[in-house]
């Protein structure tokens, strides 16, 4: 593992390595470069290594997205998500086929399915200043609580990925 200063670690990384997790840090670059490190890694022990999609993005995950909104004891009629992939809100608009969806975009450009989607100008990797008033992830889904604010219906659900 290349080193990385532990106090330059995200408190995410931190918790993952403390359960287990074999992380890899490779230098900052375009998307495709890290990618194309990414399938390397695997190729190298092919049959104790996978590539995962960005954003998980693969039929079983979307599966068990549609499957956890389906177990909930609601319909709603207006969801906001945050996006990178698009995935959750892809996931979501299966389980919830008749409900009105929105999208704050960031990071890369992903397939957000039908949802209407907004641009975060926010640099992927820095704070929102407006934060919900629940613990969120202030670098990714937090960033969708100000754009829900402006243009949400009353009543819409909020997906909060983490915090």
């Amino acid at each position: 593992m290349a080193y990385r200063a532990i106090e330059k670690r995200h408190p995410y990384q931190i918790e993952a390595i403390n359960t287990g997790v074999d992380m890899r840090w490779v230098p900052n670059g375009m998307l495709s470069v890290t990618e194309k490190r990414a399938r390397d890694y695997v190729s190298d022990s092919p049959t104790s290594r996978r590539l995962l999609p960005i954003g998980f993005d693969h039929p079983t995950v979307l599966a068990s997205i549609i499957r956890v909104a389906q177990s909930m004891p609601v319909t709603p009629s207006e969801v906001w998500t945050v996006g990178s992939s698009g995935t959750l809100t892809r996931g979501l608009q299966f389980a919830w086929p008749d409900t009105s969806f929105h999208c704050v975009c960031v990071g890369h450009s992903g397939d957000y399915g039908r949802a209407k989607t907004y641009r975060c100008e926010i640099p992927f990797n820095k704070e929102t200043k407006v934060k919900p008033p629940f613990p969120s992830a202030p670098t990714y889904d937090a960033k969708a609580w100000e754009f829900m604010l402006d243009h949400a219906s009353p009543g819409a659900l909020f997906w909060n990925v983490g915090a």
